[in-house]
């Protein structure tokens, strides 16, 4: 087995939890925080006018200014405990996919991940979670993720024929949790 194709070990945690029906405490975290940078950057002009002495004038008057900041704020904590929320009773998918030719630099821009499912039709996975490794085409590969209204976002994946496969595939207790999660949506 190439060694490129081995997961790295931060990788074999996660699929030691994935497993079990489970998220680790990092991906939750990093999916539920995925939006912030995008917020802050835009956060960062109103903070920029804030500090502009006629910005400063308007924070002193008070009305608008003066509250701006405390709603945002509120907004974006509100809107971090409705993804923390939604992530956490989200039932986990696992399939078997296969590699396929290197992506173009535009997929691999976007964090974009693309495997073929059994019958060779494409599946594109948002890779915001999971450390980068080398796909080999044609090669199996087990494949953890969450499937959302409008993406799916890849949690681990492991190839088939590495000698720890076993202990990555589902156990009775992920079956049990899908199921359960699956009847509540």
């Amino acid at each position: 087995m190439p060694q490129h194709n081995s997961p790295p070990p931060m990788m074999r945690l996660w699929l030691l939890h994935n497993r079990h029906g489970r998220m680790t405490s990092d991906q939750w975290l990093i999916l539920v925080t995925e939006p912030l940078l995008p917020i802050i950057l835009l956060i960062i002009p109103v903070l920029a006018v804030a500090a502009h002495p006629a910005g400063r004038l308007l924070w002193r008057a008070g009305g608008v200014a003066r509250w701006l900041l405390p709603v945002l704020a509120l907004a974006v904590l509100v809107m971090l405990l409705l993804r923390a929320r939604r992530y956490a009773g989200m039932a986990l998918q696992q399939a078997v996919f296969y590699g396929q030719n290197p992506a173009p630099f535009a997929q691999r821009w976007r964090r974009k991940t693309t495997l073929l499912n059994t019958l060779g039709h494409p599946f594109s996975f948002d890779n915001i979670a999971t450390p980068s490794i080398t796909l080999s085409p044609d090669a199996a590969y087990l494949v953890y993720y969450l499937e959302e209204r409008s993406r799916r976002v890849l949690l681990s994946l492991a190839p088939l024929e590495h000698e720890d496969a076993e202990q990555w595939q589902p156990s009775e207790q992920f079956l049990q949790r899908q199921a359960k999660r699956l009847r509540r949506t």
